[in-house]
C-alpha cells in the first residue's frame, strides 16, 4: 500500500528547545517536526526549512515522479502525511495531524462499512390493491354452481398483480443473477443493488495515473543532433552512437547492483526498458562495463553521473544524465546521428532549447544524456551532448474506446488527478474529453475559491488537477449537489476518498492499494469491464421490461377472458 501511518511510529519533534522522539500520534497543531531521508512525514506540515528535499507523494496525490519541496516563493512547501522522504532533510511545524490531515480523513472514510445488501421485500401497502379484486370476484361466483376454478383464477390473479407491485423485487432477483455472471468474468459487484445505482450514473470520473494511464514511465521521443530520432527509425545512421545511447540508458543511474532494478524509480526503469526493447539488457552492459564512480542525483545539482572501466579497450567512460539546462552547460561538443562530434554553437543550442520547450509544452518530462571520455580514473572536465529523452505516461490501450462510448452514450467525462495540470491537459485532449484544451482547475485555486464557484465551473471544467484527496472528494459532492449521479474509477489511496463519496465507486483487483478496494463499490480488471457492468444493468433493464409486459398480459387475459369461466 505504500507508505502509510500507523499506531507506534516515532517522530522527531522539538520540545523545549530540544529534540525528543515522540510517538506521532502525540504531535498536536504547532509542534516542530525535524524529517530526514527515509523518514515517513508523521503529520501534515509547513517547512520552514529544506535542504535537498524530494518525496514520493504517489499514494496520496498520483504524482508518479519524485515531488521537490522548498521555502523559497513559488515553492512547494506542505508535506502530506504519509508521504516518504526519498533525499534531504527539513523542519517543518505541523498544521494538521491524526484524522485532520489528508491521509487521517482518507482513512476515516475508507473505515467506515457500506450500506448492506437490502433485499427488496413485498410492502404491506400493496396488499390493500387485492381488494380491488374482490368485487369482480363476487360477480364471478353467482352463476356457477363450481366455485374451485374461480377461487383459483382469482388466486393466480392476486399473485399476478402482487408481482406487477413489486417489480423491484423482481428487478433485484435478475440482478443477483447479473452479479453472478459478472463474477464469472472476474467482476466483484459489493452488492446486486450496485447495478441499479449504475443505471442512474451520468458523469464519470476518472484518476489518471494508473487508470488513464498506466503507472510506467515511457521514452516517447529522443532528440539528438538537431533532428527527432529513434535507435529503430534509422534516424541514427551510426552504430557506435546507438550502441552509445543504449549504454547510457541501462547503466546510467543511482542503483551499484543491476539485482535492485525493481526499486529503480520510474525514469530510470523507463530508460532501462527503452533499451532492452532496443536489443540491449543491462546483463549485457555489465560484462563489459565495471563501475568506478558514482555521483548520485542532487536535486540542487539536478543531475547525477557514473564512471565505468570499460573492459574492452582499457579507457574509463562516465555517463552524465539529468535537467537539460544543466547539463548543457557541462558540455563542449554534441553527436550527430551520423557519429561526428561538433562543438556546441549558438545554432544547435537554439535548436535544441526550442525542441525542450516543444517536448515539454504536452507535460511530458524531458531529460537530458551525456558521456566523456578519459585517460585516467577521474571524472571529465566536460561531456559530450549525446541526446534529450522525452517520457511520458502513456495511455492505455482501452482507454480511448472506452471514454468514446461513453461519450456516445450520454455519459460525461471528468479527470480527477494530482498531477500536473499540462500532464493532465494532455491525457484531456488526447482522450477527446469535452473542453480539455481549454478549462483546468487546479488544486491551489481551488483552495483560492468558494465551493459555490467551484460547483459552478465543474459545469464545464473537466480536467482537475494538482489535487489533494479531499479535493477530489469535495469535487464528487459538488456533482452530486447539482443533481448529477457521479461514478468514480481510481486506484491509489489517493482516491479512496472520491470512491467513497462517489454514487459507484470502481476500483481495480489487481492493481490497486487496498484502500481503494475497501472504498470501493465495483472492482474490474480492466476499463473495459465498466462497460460490460453497464451493459449488464442494461440487460436487467430490457429483462424486467419484458417480464412485467408478459405479467401484465397475462394478467388481462385471465381478468378479462370469459372462456375460462364457461367450465
Amino acid at each position: 500500500m505504500g507508505a502509510y501511518f500507523v499506531k507506534g511510529d516515532m517522530a522527531a519533534a522539538v520540545r523545549k528547545e530540544r529534540v525528543v522522539n515522540i510517538a506521532a500520534e502525540e504531535l498536536r497543531q504547532g509542534d516542530l517536526v525535524l524529517i530526514q531521508t527515509g523518514d515517513i512525514v508523521p503529520a501534515d506540515l509547513k517547512l520552514l526549512e529544506a535542504s535537498d528535499l524530494e518525496v514520493d507523494e504517489f499514494e496520496l496525490t498520483g504524482e508518479i515522479m519524485p515531488v521537490r519541496k522548498g521555502v523559497q516563493p513559488e515553492a512547494n512547501i506542505l508535506l502530506l502525511q504519509g508521504s516518504n522522504v526519498l533525499r534531504g532533510h527539513g523542519k517543518g511545524v505541523v498544521i494538521a495531524s491524526g484524522e485532520a490531515t489528508e491521509y487521517g480523513k482518507i482513512l476515516k472514510q475508507a473505515s467506515q462499512p457500506n450500506k448492506a445488501e437490502e433485499i427488496r421485500f413485498v410492502k404491506k401497502a400493496h396488499f390493500a390493491l387485492l381488494f380491488l379484486l374482490v368485487p369482480a370476484m363476487l360477480v364471478r361466483l353467482k352463476p356457477y354452481g363450481d366455485h374451485t376454478p374461480i377461487f383459483i383464477t382469482y388466486g393466480i390473479l392476486a399473485l399476478l398483480l402482487l408481482l406487477l407491485q413489486n417489480g423491484e423485487w423482481l428487478k433485484f432477483i435478475l440482478m443477483r443473477r447479473q452479479r453472478k455472471q459478472l463474477l464469472k468474468r472476474n467482476i466483484f459487484l459489493r452488492h446486486a443493488a450496485v447495478l441499479d445505482e449504475i443505471g442512474e450514473i451520468d458523469v464519470f470520473c476518472f484518476d489518471k495515473t494508473g487508470v488513464l494511464t498506466s503507472r510506467d514511465i515511457k521514452v516517447k521521443d529522443i532528440y539528438l543532433g538537431g533532428v527527432d530520432s529513434s535507435i529503430d527509425s534509422g534516424a541514427i545512421r551510426d552504430q557506435e552512437t546507438s550502441k552509445l545511447i543504449l549504454t547510457g540508458c541501462t547503466l546510467c543511474h543511482d542503483l551499484a547492483y543491476h539485482e535492485t532494478m525493481a526499486r529503480a524509480n520510474p525514469l530510470d526503469r523507463a530508460l532501462m526498458s527503452y533499451a532492452e526493447e532496443n536489443g540491449m539488457t543491462i546483463e549485457q552492459s555489465l560484462r563489459q562495463y565495471q563501475r568506478i564512480y558514482q555521483k548520485p542525483f542532487n536535486s540542487e545539482e539536478r543531475y547525477m553521473a557514473c564512471g565505468f572501466n570499460d573492459s574492452l579497450n582499457g579507457k574509463p567512460i562516465y555517463f552524465a544524465k539529468g535537467d537539460p539546462d544543466v547539463l548543457l552547460k557541462m558540455c563542449r561538443r554534441y553527436v550527430t546521428p551520423t557519429g561526428k562530434r561538433r562543438p556546441l554553437d549558438f545554432s544547435f543550442l537554439s535548436a535544441v532549447r526550442s525542441r525542450m520547450a516543444a517536448m515539454s509544452d504536452d507535460g511530458s518530462v524531458v531529460i537530458a544524456l551525456a558521456y566523456g571520455e578519459t585517460a585516467i580514473v577521474t571524472p571529465p572536465a566536460s561531456y559530450t551532448f549525446l541526446c534529450l529523452f522525452q517520457l511520458e505516461n502513456s495511455l492505455k490501450v482501452e482507454t480511448k474506446k472506452v471514454l468514446r462510448q461513453l461519450s456516445e452514450e450520454g455519459i460525461r467525462n471528468v479527470i480527477l488527478t494530482g498531477d500536473r495540470k499540462e500532464t493532465a491537459l494532455r491525457i484531456g485532449e488526447e482522450t477527446g474529453i469535452e473542453n480539455a484544451a481549454k478549462f483546468c482547475l487546479t488544486g491551489r485555486s481551488i483552495e483560492r475559491m468558494p465551493l459555490s464557484e467551484v460547483s459552478r465551473q465543474s459545469e464545464y471544467v473537466s480536467v482537475f488537477a494538482t489535487l489533494l484527496p479531499s479535493q477530489k472528494g469535495v469535487i464528487v459532492r459538488l456533482f452530486q449537489q447539482r443533481g448529477h449521479r457521479v461514478a468514480m474509477v481510481g486506484d491509489g489511496t489517493n482516491d479512496a476518498i472520491a470512491l467513497k463519496s462517489a454514487d459507484v465507486g470502481i476500483s481495480f483487483i489487481e492493481r490497486s492499494s487496498p484502500m481503494a478496494k475497501r472504498a470501493a463499490k465495483v472492482l474490474i480488471n480492466d476499463l473495459t469491464d465498466s462497460l460490460r457492468v453497464m451493459e449488464a444493468e442494461r440487460r436487467v433493464h430490457r429483462q424486467a421490461g419484458l417480464i412485467a409486459v408478459c405479467i401484465t398480459l397475462i394478467f388481462l387475459v385471465i381478468l378479462f377472458g370469459s372462456d375460462l369461466f364457461t367450465l
